[in-house]
């Protein structure tokens, strides 16, 4: 069992990390064979294996104070699945403190975004966004503070007044980390240049090009009906396949 970063766009993507930031809190128990990594994806994440990792923290926990800190542990593990769940993943639908559905979608208000390790100013800063309109997931509410996710599966906290219900997606963002990943071993002519995605007229295959959308770019959604959505992009307007964008949820359909 691991917790990691996890792109609900790329079907039954195996747990990509046992280590990193976000996973200091379980190094002690990945070192003591307590937690390994596993090729499954969330969806086959379920409550049996979070029952067989309570009984094995149990029995090597010795001591009323050692079995309390064991449950509180199992206890956080299982916070940390419900809210690292993709949205396409069958789990029961919850709804935050703000009475808005988790997980969901929003983008970024302003072009310098700090984002945190924590819900407070008093945390560090993980990383900094510098793009304006960039779409997130929601995944968990504190107060003022949104958990979000990114299209890389990168996870930390905002506040709430640096982020906009606006719809937004990227297109085609697996493409171009796929790309960034091979660049140091690929040599120029090895390495393929993603191919653009056609911005068609009408809500179907085939229909007239309206223009060729770079992987990378930031869309302005208007509607969604499942399988497609009707877009704005630069100056171009038109429709781009669901399955392609990064920032609206499988099958979601957006008025």
């Amino acid at each position: 069992m691991l917790i990691a970063p996890h792109n609900p766009s790329i079907p039954d993507q195996p747990f990509a990390r046992c280590t990193g930031d976000a996973m200091q809190p379980w190094k002690g128990w990945q070192q003591a064979g307590l937690i390994g990594c596993s090729n499954r994806g969330f969806g086959g994440l379920v409550m049996g294996d979070l029952i067989r990792q309570a009984r094995a923290i149990g029995q090597c926990a010795r001591g009323r104070a050692l079995r309390r800190v064991a449950l509180a542990s199992v206890v956080a593990l299982a916070s940390i699945v419900a809210t690292t769940l993709p949205p396409g993943a069958a789990k029961e639908a919850r709804v935050g403190a703000s009475g808005l559905p988790l997980p969901r979608f929003a983008s970024l208000k302003a072009s310098r975004v700090n984002v945190r390790r924590g819900p407070g100013f008093e945390y560090p800063i993980h990383w900094v966004f510098r793009r304006a309109g960039l779409p997130v997931e929601i995944i968990d509410e504190d107060g003022l503070w949104r958990q979000i996710r990114d299209s890389e599966g990168a996870v930390g906290w905002v506040h709430v007044r640096l982020l906009s219900g606006r719809r937004t997606a990227l297109v085609l963002p697996w493409a171009l980390s796929a790309t960034k990943s091979n660049a140091k071993s690929a040599t120029k002519a090895a390495r393929a240049k993603v191919n653009p995605v056609p911005m068609v007229a009408k809500a179907r295959p085939g229909a007239d090009t309206v223009a060729l959308i770079e992987p990378g770019a930031i869309a302005d959604i208007l509607s969604c009906d499942g399988r497609w959505c009707e877009v704005v992009v630069a100056q171009f307007r038109g429709w781009l396949e669901q399955r392609l964008l990064w920032g609206v949820a499988e099958n979601e359909r957006i008025e």
